[in-house]
């Protein structure tokens, strides 16, 4: 993604109104996609614009932009709640001799002789 793509990303989010966003969206995935596909599959003037295809690409586009962000965000979180484990095993274990005590169970020794 770069800024000139941001830009016309943010063109797309600060629509007032239908047409803007349209226009706006229409915009954008013209500057990502190459212009024989854009004028086949989604229309060559915005009167033409097939909408549904339109959002779709656009979706799509976003998509794979964020795609890379994305994973790298999760696997970020998974680190974090990794290395949290052996506090979340602290916690079962004094969940469970809490419950243990409160339901009156007391372990059993025996003699060793």
């Amino acid at each position: 993604m770069t800024p000139k793509l941001r830009a016309k990303q943010d063109r797309v989010a600060s629509a007032a109104t239908n047409t803007e966003r349209e226009k706006a969206q229409l915009d954008f995935v013209r500057e990502c996609l190459p212009k024989e596909y854009v004028d086949a599959a989604i229309g060559k003037r915005y009167d033409d614009t097939d909408l549904v295809a339109l959002g779709i690409a656009f979706v799509g586009i976003n998509d794979a932009y964020s795609k890379p962000l994305r994973e790298a965000q999760a696997a970020a979180f998974s680190g974090q709640l990794d290395s949290m484990q052996p506090v979340m095993d602290i916690i079962d274990t004094a969940s469970k001799i809490t419950q243990a005590n409160n339901a009156g169970v007391r372990q059993a020794f025996k003699v060793v002789k």
